[in-house]
C-alpha cells in the first residue's frame, strides 16, 4: 500500500476542563489538526468519508473528546522519568487511530455515496433504542426513524449485504470491519494507525484484522499479529471514554470496567502491557474534570 511522507505531530497545549470539547461549530479541519493530521496529505476517499461522518453524526466530536485524553496521557509519560515516552511514531498511531476508528460508520470501501449517506444517517441516531439493539431489527429501526423512505433505504443497504432481519447490534458491529475495509486502501496513513483504528472493539471480539486469530506452533498458540503499545492505548481510551461519557460512570468504576473487560478476554488477560496502561490511566485521569457536567454540555 502506497504511503505518503508523514509530518511530525505538533504539540498542542491542553485547555483547562476540556471546555472546548463540546463547541458546536467546530470544523473537520480543526478536529483533524488537533489529531496531528493534515487532510491534504491523505487520499480523497478517506477525506470524504471523514467529512460525511462529521456532517451526519456527532462521532468526530466524540473522538475529539478522546484526543484530549490522549494528549493528557502522553504528556504525563513525557514528564515521568520512570516511563518510556511515546515516540513520534507511537503518538501518530494513537492520535490517528483514535480519529479514524469510526470512519466505518459511513459503510464499507466501495459503497456508493447514497449508501454511505444512508449508513451515516443511521449511526447519527444516537439514543438508547427501545426495544434494545440486540432485539430491534434494521427494518424496525428504519420504520421508526426513517418511515417516509424506509423501503428505499432497505434497497440501498442490500447493496452492502445488510438485511432487514439483521439486528441493530449486528449492524452496529459492522463499523469496525468497514473501518478496516476503508483504511487498508488509504494513502497517507501509517499501517499501525490503520490496525489501531480497526481493532478498537477487539476486546469485545470484533476483529476485522484477524488479530485474535491464532497460529499453531509446536508447543503453543500465539496471535498472528501482535498489537503495539499504541494500538492497545487506542483500545483502552475508547472503552474508558465510552464508559465515562455515554455510560455515565465515574472514574473509579470506568477503570474497574476496563479491568473486568481485560480479565474476561482470555487472549489479553496475560498481557502485562494492557494491565500497566490501565494502571497508568487510573493515576493520570484521577483528577480529570473533562467529564464534569458543565464540560459535557
Amino acid at each position: 500500500m502506497e504511503q505518503t511522507p508523514q509530518t511530525p505531530i505538533t504539540k498542542i497545549p491542553i485547555p483547562p476542563n476540556g471546555e472546548y470539547i463540546r463547541r458546536e461549530h467546530i470544523t473537520l479541519e480543526e478536529i483533524s489538526q488537533e489529531a496531528g493530521l493534515n487532510l491534504g496529505t491523505i487520499d480523497a476517499e478517506t477525506r470524504g468519508r471523514l467529512r460525511l461522518l462529521h456532517e451526519k453524526t456527532a462521532t468526530l466530536k466524540d473522538e475529539r473528546h478522546a484526543i484530549l485524553l490522549v494528549k493528557q496521557f502522553i504528556e504525563n509519560y513525557e514528564k515521568n522519568a520512570e516511563k518510556k515516552s511515546f515516540t513520534i511514531e507511537e503518538q501518530r498511531t494513537v492520535f490517528l487511530g483514535t480519529l479514524l476508528s469510526d470512519i466505518g460508520k459511513t459503510g464499507p470501501h466501495g459503497a456508493p455515496l447514497p449508501v454511505q449517506k444512508c449508513i451515516a444517517e443511521m449511526y447519527g441516531i444516537d439514543i438508547d433504542l427501545e426495544p434494545p439493539a440486540e432485539i430491534m431489527t434494521v427494518q424496525e429501526f428504519l420504520g421508526k426513524f426513517f418511515l417516509d423512505d424506509a423501503k428505499r433505504r432497505l434497497g440501498l443497504l442490500s447493496l452492502v449485504k445488510v438485511t432487514p432481519e439483521m439486528t441493530m447490534r449486528e449492524f452496529f458491529k459492522l463499523h469496525a470491519k468497514w473501518t478496516w475495509s476503508i483504511l487498508k486502501h488509504a494513502i497517507g496513513i501509517p499501517r499501525d494507525a490503520l490496525v489501531a483504528a480497526a481493532t478498537h472493539h477487539v476486546l469485545e471480539g470484533v476483529d476485522p484484522v484477524g488479530i485474535l486469530e491464532v497460529e499453531n506452533t509446536e508447543n503453543h498458540k500465539k496471535p498472528r499479529l501482535k498489537l503495539s503499545r499504541a494500538a492497545k492505548l487506542v483500545i483502552l481510551l475508547d472503552k474508558y471514554d465510552a464508559a465515562r461519557s455515554r455510560g455515565k460512570l465515574n472514574h473509579k468504576d470506568a477503570i474497574a470496567r476496563l479491568r473486568s473487560t481485560i480479565s474476561r478476554n482470555l487472549r489479553s488477560a496475560p498481557d502485562g502491557e494492557f494491565a500497566q496502561l490501565i494502571t497508568d490511566m487510573e493515576i493520570v485521569f484521577t483528577d480529570n474534570t473533562l467529564y464534569d457536567k458543565a464540560a459535557l454540555e
